[in-house]
């Protein structure tokens, strides 16, 4: 196990508990002016918002090591779905509500109403939640942070809660990523063609 995994830990939070955001974000804005830590970031901390609740269903998860003041990774979701909910209406990807933003490899236009016809989504029961990974990011690279935190995010209610996890990735490096982790590519490109829609789905579920 590498040095920086030894004392990782997580943190799930939603609306109901936005102290624990601050935290974070007081964290993320120390670290990242640290320039002895060497860390990457994408984003500065004016573009970073740890308690931005506006959408329904948004929660985070972060990884940090010691508390949630020292982060060192995060994921920005949204959630939904499960009540035996189709999964085109389950489903939080922003493109579905843009008309001809999801295509598929026949150029194809996605939406709600075909979504369940791809890989992944085709096997979605609705007795789980759908989670949309809208935003995720481990400021200290190829030190498997973000795979943890993957993990972590797999693992929500003894692996019963989450029964599909969805994403766009951004480019080839992402998408291996999510290979990497146990995801598929559902054959749905966003943006066109810029991003992969990729899928988990949790082996506790049947169809």
């Amino acid at each position: 196990m590498k040095p920086i995994l030894k004392n990782l830990q997580f943190w799930k939070y939603g609306k109901e508990n936005p102290g624990l955001g601050r935290l974070a974000e007081e964290g993320y804005s120390k670290a990242f002016w640290n320039a002895r830590l060497r860390y990457s970031f994408e984003y500065s901390p004016d573009e970073v918002s740890f308690t931005d609740f506006e959408i329904p269903g948004r929660i985070y998860f972060i990884a940090g090591r010691g508390d949630i003041t020292n982060p060192l990774g995060f994921a920005r979701c949204v959630e939904g779905g499960g009540d035996g909910m189709h999964a085109g209406n389950a489903s939080k990807l922003d493109g579905l509500d843009v008309k001809g933003f999801l295509r598929d490899s026949e150029d194809r236009e996605v939406t709600r109403s075909n979504l369940g016809n791809y890989d992944g989504f085709d096997a979605y029961t609705g007795q789980g939640k759908i989670l949309s990974i809208e935003r995720i990011e481990s400021f200290a690279q190829r030190q498997g942070v973000g795979s943890q935190l993957i993990d972590f995010i797999k693992s929500q209610d003894d692996h019963r809660l989450y029964e599909l996890i969805e994403a766009e990735a951004n480019g080839i490096k992402p998408v291996n990523f999510f290979r990497k982790n146990g995801f598929i590519y559902s054959g749905i490109d966003a943006d066109a063609g810029e991003m992969a829609v990729m899928v988990w789905n949790n082996p506790k579920f049947k169809s």
